[in-house]
């Protein structure tokens, strides 16, 4: 036998067994694919089986090793443990069965990205272990996956596994701290952190004095606000504490609402604006333990919080200037006056609906200011319409707006309420109606109610214990279904479902319903024939 030839050939299948399982090793080393690890038990004493994994595999926490003991994923001698309580012996084989990382979900991505773009890096100290960035309201959880783009850029290698060590309430706005790297994490958590937090408070009661002094409390600004009660912009410093003790956020929010001045959109005082909390940590300091200053970072204050107070102070001088001032509502110009309420641009959604119907001869009922008679009428030249309300303040100013109009000679105005429109004494094509339907013990309950009283109670607030008694009385039988002619129609300001069940109840067969009236997509009123 050639032994030169069979050496040769066994060397050949060597080589190809060897090439078959570098394959096969390459094909279980994808990153898609399950991994594992390999550790023989050694003599001496061994604890029991989430402890021992716990050295021998470096895993992060006890807790991590209970997991994936439940999980399924450690056997010994080729079968799987479930119970943490197994102590292995001398000579068994642990495996450790690691999972492959599971993608994010698209929406995760696309929050990850997000992130990278609106959060900043403020400052690095100079050993480049920590790092203050700045985060608006919105971003939570997620942040922690893109710390390691938004630092790389600027740190390089010297970022590896960071973490965030001083976090901050999603809905909040402000600086955070992280940990460069995950390894010098320990040292970190004793460092000293400061903070000083600017927030906009309100009052449960009218007080001028402000917030109590927490620590240090500084007013710098204050409003009125329409429904807010009073405002307070304000700064507040917590007494400095190491990072792992420190909860700065917590500590300030709950202060301030025991003390009867909640941050707004705080869950005890919800913002009537609906953005979010109105507080932010607006500058941050760190010592470490020798007392040395390691890093500093400031950022300027949220824009909405300069957006709120602008608003309410425009409110404020509105107040202030009273209510005798011009207004242009359908083309027209008219005044008003403590004695009519100031109409909302919705309610320009009424007129537009009764101008498409075309009709010759209108009703309004409850006129007030004249505002939704006269603008209509102003873009239906043929028509000539009827005014009744109950207050006689009101229809002067509803009479003086005819004038200023050149309109008073196709108008007229009478003393009337909704449950006696039949004294009028004639038959109309259309009737519209902004009857009072707000409930007034709602408002008693909130600060805001003060401020309300600049349009008068009668207009504002519906009689009832549901505040819907002008839809009952305009169901009545000598109400809008006396003044109107067969096939009229009633345009009616109607903003809730319950206002909507009580007039269909009281006009009962007598009217159906046309259609809905929406202005940017909610619900204002009704059409009915």
């Amino acid at each position: 036998m050639d032994h030169g030839k069979y050496l040769r050939f066994n060397t050949g299948l060597l080589l190809f067994a060897l090439s078959a399982t570098f394959v096969k090793f390459a094909l279980l080393k994808d990153p898609g694919q399950a991994s594992s690890v390999v550790h023989k038990v050694r003599l001496g004493q061994h604890p029991q089986l989430d402890v021992y994994i716990l050295s021998a595999f470096s895993l992060s926490s006890r807790t991590n090793a209970n997991s994936l003991i439940r999980k399924g994923h450690v056997q010994v001698n080729g079968k799987v443990v479930a119970s943490y309580k197994y102590r292995p012996s001398e000579g068994d084989i642990i495996r450790l069965i690691i999972p492959p990382p599971e993608s994010p979900p698209k929406s995760t991505k696309k929050r990850i990205q997000q992130c990278t773009t609106k959060c900043k890096v403020v400052t690095v100290d100079s050993s480049r272990t920590l790092s203050l960035i700045h985060k608006p309201a919105g971003i939570g959880q997620e942040l922690n996956a893109a710390l390691l783009p938004i630092l790389t850029p600027l740190l390089g290698n010297k970022t590896k596994s960071p973490k965030i060590v001083a976090p901050l309430d999603r809905a909040a706005d402000g600086l955070l701290v992280v940990c460069n790297d995950v390894k010098e994490i320990e040292a970190v958590m004793d460092f000293i952190l400061s903070a000083t937090f600017t927030a906009i408070v309100c009052a449960e009661k009218d007080d001028d004095d402000g917030p109590p002094c927490l620590n240090d409390c500084v007013i710098l600004d204050k409003v009125r606000s329409n429904t807010d009660g009073m405002l307070y912009l304000i700064q507040i410093t917590p007494p400095p504490a190491p990072i792992k003790h420190y909860r700065g956020l917590k500590s300030v929010i709950k202060e301030l609402t025991l003390n009867g001045f909640p941050p707004l959109g705080h869950a005890k005082r919800r913002c009537s604006t609906g953005k979010g909390l109105f507080i932010s940590r607006s500058s941050l300091s760190v010592q470490d333990y020798r007392g040395e200053l390691v890093a500093v970072g400031e950022t300027a204050r949220p824009s909405k919080f300069d957006a709120l107070l602008l608003k309410e102070r425009k409110f404020e001088k509105d107040e202030e200037r009273g209510k005798d001032d011009d207004m242009t509502f359908g083309g027209i110009i008219f005044k008003v006056t403590p004695a009519v309420m100031r109409p909302c641009a919705s309610s320009f959604s009424l007129v537009s609906t009764l101008i498409s119907l075309n009709p010759r001869k209108i009703l309004d009922a409850g006129c007030g200011s004249g505002v939704l008679l006269l603008s209509s009428i102003h873009n239906l030249p043929l028509c000539t319409g009827v005014g009744v309300d109950i207050s006689p303040p009101a229809l002067e100013i509803s009479r003086l707006n005819s004038v200023r109009n050149n309109l008073q000679g196709r108008v007229s105005f009478k003393l009337c309420g909704f449950d006696a429109l039949a004294s009028v004494g004639a038959l109309f094509e259309c009737v519209i109606c902004n009857p009072p339907y707000h409930l007034e013990k709602r408002y008693d309950r909130g600060p805001g109610f003060e401020s309300r009283t600049r349009d008068p109670k009668i207009a504002l607030f519906g009689k009832g214990d549901d505040g819907l008694d002008a839809y009952r009385e305009l169901g009545g039988e000598f109400s809008v279904r006396s003044v109107l002619v067969d096939g009229g129609h009633l345009v009616v300001e109607v903003p809730h479902e319950r206002g909507r069940a009580c007039l269909r109840e009281h006009l009962g067969a007598d009217f159906r319903e046309v259609r809905e009236i929406r202005w940017k997509g909610m619900l204002r009123g009704m059409l009915y024939q």
